[in-house]
């Protein structure tokens, strides 16, 4: 294990699939932040059509945080459901092929900053007061270095 160094996080275009929108934001290692965000958007779309993620009862909102990392890409795909509930999808991406992280894995360190900025926006935009879903997409991640 090695010392913390930050990373570059950038908030990225929004998208839609499946009846769900998507936040996303891109999160990269040292001599890793060119990141072609195309392929990365493509691997969701078919990760969540080979999911049953479409069959939950999903509120039609989620964010996607892709990590250009040291040992390996690592997408995650969150959906919230019904309330208060997120589910996800965790995979890697090689050769700009997906491939679904079997393992019982969740996040790392720094993804975890990625997904506390999604708690923290979902409560104030969905559960704090009238929920406002547009005001949820639009509070994205701030770009730099953490």
């Amino acid at each position: 294990m090695g010392k913390y160094a930050p990373r570059l996080f950038e908030p990225r275009e929004r998208f839609s699939h499946a009846g769900m929108r998507f936040k996303f934001c891109t999160i990269a290692a040292a001599e890793r932040e060119d990141i072609a965000t195309g392929p990365i958007v493509d691997a969701v779309k078919s990760a969540i059509d080979a999911s049953s993620v479409q069959a939950l009862h999903h509120r039609g909102l989620g964010y996607v945080v892709y990590h250009a990392g040291e040992q390996a890409n690592w997408l995650l795909t969150r959906v919230w459901l019904d309330g208060d509930i997120v589910s996800g999808l965790l995979g890697r991406v090689m050769d700009d092929a997906y491939e679904d992280v079997t393992e019982p894995m969740v996040e790392c360190v720094w993804e975890e900053i990625a997904v506390h900025h999604e708690r923290e926006a979902w409560v104030r935009h969905m559960m704090s007061g009238p929920e406002n879903p547009d005001a949820y997409l639009a509070d994205v991640i701030t770009g730099g270095m953490r």
